[in-house]
């Protein structure tokens, strides 16, 4: 049934079928859209928002060579970068183009669907697809994972086409579909040889020859390769090393797998601050601490391996351990809960009307449970390549999140084969309802009502018990925008719900020093170091207050412990060398400000330079930059 409907051409009722559908699911994200500008987090990016962003403004300015081997996977920033170049920088017009992107994987589900059951299915998948939430809520993220809801539907599809017609364009396809998944999201190479299985066994059974399969297999990897290439290039050119796309793996798997892993904390044990530009809080530990350990430089694969190690050796002495952890981690995956990573989508719907009602009535619960019963329907009713390679994709993506860690992030790509399958478990219980297969009825909603069930509880109390760091977060964007009243108001909220919120204490502090209220911030971080005495940026921002007030022998005091307890906090060390600067203390002044210097990242060292509170320990140079005070907004 699937081969045949899938190799139909698209009548004129399909086809109105089909435009309305993409209409539809752009108009649920033109609303979602709509709604979220007026939001706070509007137009200020934070955390993985704002790397990429970074990343895509210096493509666009030209810069197409990073530092060092990538961390991340490109294509994402650079496919933003070139946006960027083309039309600037419009948060509007940027989440306009992901949402075209969304509403053109709703049609790519609703082929997949279509190619696998029928045109019924394909209908129920498309609207399903088209109003389920955490699709448009992360197309309206700058995140890479909205790519893939594109790019998996579309692999699927052409690995069945290749599997049915394998000619050299079907296998040049199906390899650069693979490449360029890989180089939005590495997830995908592990399907990638189980793929190179299946087809490769389809291809035996059907008595193909053996050099015809190894010169099919052949153009797969190798239009596969093609596309990981430039990534792999850049890499050993710009790190000296071998990584083939990114360098992320080896941290997030030992954050995944150690010891006091909780399988959904995406977090370091050392909390590392950025200077200057927003650096990635988790990149910068994975190096720090794996030079430290081993007593020398590192290139990014070494440290990629360092993190990977760890995390295998942890494994292998407490398999016990790692295997409650996975199916901790298991159980969460198939969870109700859509798990935070940078923000939180129950948090996010007080914003979006259209995201609330979607989240509450179409949540993961009921479509994950009735896709696992789809699945069930596929294989014991069909079992044909369709069903097939949807079971294997399922398989695989979830092995592939469940040995890092769980997060409504990494989760949501799934949901491009859970939601065929789930369109196709409804028609079967439809069809056994209709048919008097009374036995078949009963057992698929006992198993939908145990399934439904099982998710719907919140069992490892993942879902936070309050919105302190929500509203925390929305106080950095307000902080951000220059909103200072109300950046105050939403962090005065996070401690009311949380008073020994270090973070919050310390941007209200923050909040109050830039409204010109020096002693209310005084006294707001001197309750913070009350509470959180090794709260290094605290120091630095006290010490900013006695500094305005001209008490400069107890700012340095305040300077000199944030250095004790961070030496490498970079503002407090200039902050210090200015306050011995207004002390006449020349040469400590000079000594600090070196240090500063040698210390510094590279974009910022021309900054500090430039610096005219300096002019008395190097040549000045403009523009004319100040040092602001630090603000933590990347907590781990």
């Amino acid at each position: 049934m699937g081969g045949i409907n899938s190799k139909t051409k698209l009548n004129t009722k399909e086809k109105k079928f089909l435009i309305f559908l993409f209409l539809g699911a752009l108009v649920v994200r033109i609303i979602y859209l709509w709604e979220m500008s007026a939001s706070p987090y509007f137009g200020a990016p934070f955390l993985d928002e704002l790397y990429h962003l970074n990343w895509a403004r210096d493509v666009a300015m030209g810069r197409w060579l990073r530092h060092d081997a990538f961390f991340r996977a490109p294509l994402y920033s650079y496919l933003l970068g070139g946006f960027i170049r083309i039309f600037g920088v419009d948060y509007f017009f940027i989440r306009l183009a992901q949402h075209l992107v969304g509403a053109g994987a709703v049609i790519a589900v609703y082929f997949l669907t279509r190619r696998i059951f029928s045109q019924r299915e394909a209908r129920i998948a498309g609207i399903l697809a088209a109003v389920y939430a955490p699709f448009f809520y992360f197309e309206g993220e700058m995140l890479d994972i909205f790519l893939q809801f594109l790019f998996y539907p579309l692999i699927l599809i052409q690995a069945l086409r290749t599997l049915e017609t394998p000619s050299l364009k079907n296998g040049l396809v199906l390899g650069a579909l693979l490449g360029l998944s890989a180089v939005a999201r590495p997830n995908i190479l592990l399907f990638a040889p189980i793929l190179f299985i299946y087809l490769a066994i389809k291809w035996h059974r059907n008595r193909d020859s053996f050099g015809d399969l190894l010169f099919r297999l052949g153009v797969i990897l190798a239009a596969m390769v093609c596309l990981i290439a430039p990534a792999a290039i850049h890499n050993y050119k710009a790190g000296r090393c071998f990584v083939p796309i990114a360098s992320f793996g080896g941290i997030n798997f030992h954050i995944g797998n150690n010891p006091d892993a909780d399988g959904f904390t995406a977090s370091t044990p050392q909390r590392m601050y950025h200077f200057g530009r927003y650096q990635d809080s988790v990149e910068m530990f994975a190096k720090a601490k794996a030079q430290a350990q081993l007593g020398r430089t590192l290139n990014a694969a070494e440290v990629n391996r360092y993190w990977s190690e760890r995390a295998v050796h942890w494994i292998l002495n407490n398999p016990l351990d790692w295997a409650k952890l996975m199916a901790k981690k298991l159980a969460l995956f198939f969870g109700n809960v859509e798990i935070k990573n940078n923000k939180n989508i129950y948090f996010v719907a007080q914003y979006s009307h259209i995201l609330k009602i979607f989240l509450i009535f179409l949540p993961f619960a009921i479509i994950g449970s009735l896709g696992l019963v789809g699945i069930y329907f596929a294989m014991a009713r069909r079992g044909d390549s369709g069903a097939q390679l949807l079971t294997l994709f399922a398989l695989t993506y979830t092995a592939g999140v469940v040995l890092f860690f769980v997060s409504d992030r990494f989760r949501a790509p799934i949901m491009t084969a859970l939601i065929p399958a789930a369109a196709y478990a409804l028609t079967a219980m439809w069809d056994a309802a209709n048919e008097q297969e009374r036995g078949t009825f009963i057992g698929a909603m006992a198993a939908l009502f145990i399934l439904v069930g099982l998710s719907l509880p919140d069992w490892f109390h993942v879902r936070p018990a309050n919105y302190s760091r929500d509203f925390w977060s929305v106080g950095n964007c307000l902080l951000e925008k220059g909103e200072l009243d109300l950046a105050e108001k939403e962090y005065r909220r996070a401690i009311f719900l949380d008073p020994n919120y270090d973070d919050a204490l310390n941007n209200l502090g923050e909040t109050l020093y830039k409204k010109g209220e020096i002693e209310s911030a005084m006294n707001v971080f001197s309750e913070l170091l009350e509470r959180h005495p090794d709260y290094a940026a605290g120091w630095n921002n006290l010490g900013a207050c006695y500094e305005k007030l001209d008490k400069f022998d107890m700012a340095e005091k305040a300077y000199r412990r944030a250095l004790v307890i961070y030496e490498g906090h970079i503002t407090a060390r200039l902050n210090l060398a200015e306050t011995l600067l207004k002390q006449g203390k020349m040469d400590e002044a000079r000594q600090e400000y070196q240090i500063a210097l040698r210390d510094a990242p590279d974009q910022l060292r021309l900054q500090i330079k430039s610096d005219k509170r300096f002019e008395k320990l190097h040549p000045p140079s403009p523009p004319d930059l100040r040092f602001p005070l630090t603000s933590q907004t990347s907590p781990n």
